[in-house]
Order: structure tokens, then C-alpha cells, then sequence
């Protein structure tokens, strides 16, 4: 019988699952191993004692399975949780760039409103004054023209 012994850590998730701790009843890694289980009396290698677990006392291995398929099956589980939670998150970001960019949009709004409304008060307020001072123009013209006509008579 060969064992696929090729998932990751849940603690140190760039390590491969390399020791199953009898004294625990659980798989770990080598970190894990070296920092949680140092003391540990009985921690079997499962790349290099896949056939001897079978010669051992059967319950011991039949433990050991469940062990790793229970770890195996939280570790989906995590994994699972871990997809929802990107997914909400990402879900989360997506609408709050919507509701920034709105927000974005009315202060937009808001702006150009604003400085549409105070050139077409301010060319009002312009076109006003270079009326009046066309209109003073033309009483000067007038004048001077009067005063020609005045001046040849």
C-alpha cells in the first residue's frame, strides 16, 4: 500500500505534511514538529515508514488514518472559508469603489455646477459693463460727430 502523503501544513502552509505525532494523535510538518512536538516521544515519519505503519498494531495505524483525513478535512474546510471570505472581500472592494466613484461623480457634479453658473453670472456681469461702456462709446461718437457738424457749419 502506498500513501499520498502531499498536503500542506495548516500552520506553516509552504510545508508539506511530514510526521504524524502518536503522542497527539495529529500530522504536522517539519517546523512543526521541531517546535510543538520536540518532546514528543513517538513521532513517525510518514514519507519513510508508509509500509512499516502497516506491520504496527493496526489500530494504531486505522487512528492514524482518521487523524489525517480528519486534518485532510479541515483542511478544506479552511480552505472553503478562506474562498468565501475572499469572495465577500472582494465584493466588499468592489462596492466601495462604486460608492466612491458616485460620491466621485456628484462632487463632479457639484463643481461644475458651480463654475457653470458663476461664468454665465460673470460674462452677465461683463456683457453688462461693455454694454454700458459701448453704449458710452457711442454717446461719444455721437458727440464728436455733433461737434463736427457744428465746427463745418
Amino acid at each position: 500500500m502506498n500513501l499520498d502523503i502531499s498536503s500542506n501544513c495548516a500552520i506553516h502552509t509552504d510545508k508539506e505534511i511530514e510526521y504524524f505525532c502518536k503522542d497527539h494523535k495529529t500530522v504536522c510538518c517539519v517546523k512543526c514538529s521541531i517546535i510543538d512536538h520536540r518532546s514528543c516521544s513517538e513521532l513517525v515519519d510518514l514519507k519513510t515508514n508508509e509500509n512499516s505503519a502497516l506491520e504496527e498494531d493496526p489500530r494504531d495505524f486505522i487512528e492514524m488514518l482518521r487523524r489525517i483525513e480528519e486534518f485532510l478535512m479541515n483542511h478544506m474546510q479552511t480552505n472553503k472559508n478562506n474562498i468565501k471570505r475572499l469572495e465577500r472581500r472582494t465584493n466588499e472592494i468592489v462596492s466601495t469603489i462604486k460608492n466612491a466613484r458616485e460620491k466621485g461623480n456628484k462632487l463632479f457634479n457639484v463643481i461644475e455646477n458651480y463654475v457653470e453658473e458663476k461664468g454665465r453670472q460673470l460674462c452677465k456681469e461683463e456683457s453688462i459693463k461693455l454694454n454700458d461702456l459701448n453704449q458710452e462709446c457711442q454717446c461719444v461718437s455721437n458727440r464728436t460727430a455733433n461737434q463736427d457738424a457744428t465746427d463745418q457749419l
